[in-house]
């Protein structure tokens, strides 16, 4: 994970803002269990890119575990009110999300 790591700091240097690499960061970075810094590249990443699902649901992952029940709740929520631009992992994410928040 930390190689992978370095490789993507490595391809963000050289390109800032590559939402991919954000996103992909933001994915190790919650395998490493930092929280806050994978939520930092969700937020550029979405700022950038505009609403994404994928994102969405990785921001309120971060959210969750950094503690943010009520941000975590509003996130999830929003999702679930979208359920024909997820797929069927993502649909049950949510629902377990929602279950465990309320």
């Amino acid at each position: 994970m930390r190689e992978a790591l370095s490789w993507i700091d490595e391809a963000l240097r050289r390109q800032p803002g590559y939402v991919s690499m954000l996103s992909t960061r933001a994915e190790v970075l919650m395998n490493l269990g930092r929280f806050t810094d994978a939520r930092m590249d969700l937020q550029q990443a979405l700022t950038i890119h505009g609403p994404d699902v994928s994102m969405l649901l990785m921001l309120a992952r971060c959210y969750e575990k950094e503690g943010d029940r009520a941000l975590a709740l509003k996130v999830a929520k929003a999702l679930a009110m979208q359920p024909g631009q997820l797929d069927a992992g993502q649909k049950a994410a949510v629902r377990d999300m929602l279950l465990r928040l309320r």
